[in-house]
């Protein structure tokens, strides 16, 4: 059992702080750097991006294990656990799967112009895009989102609701209407796979699939393919393509669910439903 004076860390209302945080070292960080480089006549907006990405995220991460040692007291801050090689090879195939299968929803609000002008800036083949993206993202995110907000979670409240609150604070992490939905349905996924399974790592590779593959789509489409639907001759091979997706999916989450069955961890918890 815990001191009277510890407790879990964080509850939802801190974990929303978490993610105020992250906003305010994002801006202010995103105003900096950019000085910086002008300083010194060097334009290069990928490095820019990725170094104003990873000094936000490692702030709010070096500050909310702060506030964890603080409320939680000593012990462990994030644990990796292991690396099950049979879960990951079911995780490779399920992940690409999943993604295709909710596409349509993130399709159902339509992108401005604009948007879409920013999104394909920010998203690019450089090297720099492609450490962010693929890297510094799954490690960043995870070790914040599963590691300590999602554990956080699962010791203060039920499995469920808290691995459903940390997925919306991650969807509204990525601070855009059109990834919120596959970002939460993600965030849904690798909460499962943690809470069964204590295993970030796994977490982080599902987290690399996802942006690896979104990555490495920029080398194999045009401008003009905004959706997997736009990379088939037909509607008809979309619909196969689509509906295999949907039957992986299915298979996948049975067989997920039955080789996590005997992996639940056990939870310390103070029994409060903050």
């Amino acid at each position: 059992m815990e001191p009277a004076s510890f407790k879990p860390y964080p509850t939802i209302g801190q974990a929303f702080g978490i993610f105020g945080l992250y906003i305010v070292f994002a801006s202010g960080i995103g105003l900096i750097v950019p000085v910086i480089f002008h300083l010194f006549d060097y334009e290069n907006m990928p490095l820019i991006n990725l170094l104003g990405y990873t000094i936000a995220g490692i702030l709010t991460i070096w500050v909310a294990v702060m506030f964890k040692r603080k409320t939680a007291g000593p012990g462990p801050i994030v644990i990796f656990g292991d690396m099950p090689i049979l879960l990951a090879i079911l995780l490779l195939v399920l992940t690409p799967a999943i993604a295709i299968v909710i596409e349509p929803l993130s399709l159902l609000i339509p992108v401005p112009e604009f948007v879409e002008k920013l999104f394909a800036l920010l998203l690019n083949k450089t090297i720099f895009t492609g450490i962010m993206v693929v890297v510094a993202a799954p490690l960043i995110e995870e070790v914040l989102f599963r590691g300590m907000i999602l554990d956080g979670f699962l010791k203060r409240y039920s499995p469920w609701k808290a691995i459903l609150w940390s997925s919306v604070i991650f969807g509204l992490f990525h601070l855009n209407p059109w990834q919120f939905i596959p970002a939460f349905i993600l965030g849904v996924l690798m909460g499962y796979v943690y809470w069964k399974t204590r295993s970030l790592w796994l977490c982080i590779f599902i987290h690399f699939i996802n942006n690896g593959l979104s990555y490495l789509a920029l080398f194999f489409v045009d401008e003009q393919t905004t959706a997997v639907a736009d990379l088939f001759s037909g509607r008809r091979d979309y619909l196969l393509s689509y509906f295999i997706s949907v039957g992986i999916v299915v298979l996948g989450v049975l067989w997920l669910i039955r080789l996590t069955k005997t992996q639940n961890h056990q939870i310390i918890s103070n029994g409060s439903e903050d």
